[in-house]
C-alpha cells in the first residue's frame, strides 16, 4: 500500500520543497486534490511538517491566519494546509453534507497521500502532526484513528471525536485537545453539531474523547487541573489544563471559551460571534500546540 501511495504521489515529490508558500496537487482515486504548502528557508533536516486542517467553510488560506508560519521560520518545520471538498472534511461523521453529496470522497487517502509526498521530499516520517479547527479538528481525530503508525501527534481545536466512527488506532498518540465550555458548533457535553444532527451529525462529549484516548495510550494516574494564569483580566474566559500524571493526553478546558481558535482573532470568528461564543485571549494557541508538538516523536 505505501508503495501505491508512493506512485500516485511521483510528480509531487519530484517538485523541490522550494521556501516561501506554493500550491501542490495530488491524485487520489482519480481525483485533483489541492493544498497549500509552506517550507520556511531554515527548514531543519530531516523537516518537521504540521498538517494544519481548515474548518467546514473554510479554506486553506483562512488556515493561515492561525499564524504558525512565524513559528516555522523560528523552528525549522514546514506546515501543509490542505484544502477539503466543498470546504470540507470527510471525517466520520455519517450525516455530513460532504459525505451524502460526495462518497466518492476519500480524505484520509488524501492525506496519507501528502503525508507520503513529503517524506519522499525530505521531511521526517517521525515527526509528522495533524491540528486543525472545527471539522478540521475531526477530521485530525480521524487521522489519528486511521494512521496513528504514521502520526507523532495531535492537537484538535473546538473538535470532538464524531458518534458512530469505529476508531482503532493502531498505536498511542499523544493527544492535545482545545475545547471551550460555551462553544455553541461543537457541544462540550457532545451532541448534534451546529444545533443540526441531520445536516451535521453528532460528536461525542469531550470528556469521552479526552478518555477515550487516555485508555488507548495507557494513562493510569491521577487527573489533576490546573488554572492557568490570566493573561487579560477583562477576559471572562479561564483556561485549565487536565492531566492524568505521566499522561502524553491534555485538555484545555477553556471555561466560557467558544468555537474558536484561542489568541487568534478570525474574521468568520467575530462575524458569527453570536453562535460560535466567545473567544479567549488567555492563550494562544498556535503557539501552545507547537509547544506540545515541538518534543513528540513517532
Amino acid at each position: 500500500m505505501r508503495g501505491l501511495w508512493l506512485a500516485l504521489v511521483m510528480i509531487v515529490a519530484a517538485q523541490p520543497a522550494l521556501a516561501g508558500v506554493v500550491t501542490r496537487q495530488i491524485q487520489v482515486g482519480g481525483v485533483a486534490r489541492e493544498y497549500l504548502l509552506y517550507v520556511p528557508k531554515n527548514a531543519a533536516k530531516p523537516m518537521p511538517v504540521v498538517f494544519a486542517l481548515h474548518g467546514g467553510g473554510g479554506t486553506p488560506s483562512s488556515m493561515r491566519g492561525v499564524g504558525f508560519e512565524p513559528l516555522a521560520d523560528k523552528y525549522g518545520f514546514a506546515v501543509v494546509y490542505p484544502k477539503g471538498v466543498d470546504k470540507q472534511w470527510a471525517d466520520g461523521r455519517k450525516d455530513l453534507a460532504v459525505a451524502k453529496a460526495h462518497p466518492e470522497v476519500d480524505d484520509v487517502a488524501f492525506l496519507t497521500g501528502v503525508m507520503d509526498a513529503m517524506v519522499a521530499e525530505g521531511a521526517d516520517a517521525r515527526r509528522i502532526y495533524f491540528t486543525g479547527i472545527s471539522n478540521g479538528a475531526i477530521m485530525s481525530y480521524r487521522m489519528a484513528c486511521d494512521r496513528a503508525e504514521s502520526i507523532a501527534a495531535i492537537a484538535p481545536v473546538a473538535g470532538s471525536l464524531p458518534v458512530g466512527l469505529d476508531c482503532k488506532p493502531g498505536a498511542s498518540v499523544p493527544v492535545l485537545a482545545i475545547n471551550g465550555t460555551k462553544d455553541g458548533w461543537v457541544l462540550y457535553n457532545g451532541g448534534p453539531v451546529a444545533k443540526d444532527g441531520n445536516k451535521h451529525g453528532y460528536t461525542q462529549p469531550v470528556a469521552d474523547t479526552v478518555s477515550f484516548w487516555e485508555q488507548r495510550d495507557g494513562c493510569t494516574g491521577d487527573e489533576k487541573a490546573t488554572p492557568w494564569p490570566k493573561l487579560d483580566e477583562k477576559d471572562a474566559t479561564q483556561v485549565i489544563a487536565l492531566q492524568k500524571e505521566g499522561c502524553a493526553v491534555e485538555l484545555l478546558s477553556i471555561e466560557g471559551g467558544g468555537h474558536t481558535w484561542p489568541g487568534r482573532k478570525m474574521l468568520w470568528e467575530t462575524l458569527l460571534s453570536f453562535t460560535v461564543g466567545p473567544l479567549s485571549m488567555q492563550m494562544d494557541a498556535t503557539q501552545v500546540i507547537w509547544g506540545f508538538f515541538a518534543d513528540k516523536r513517532r
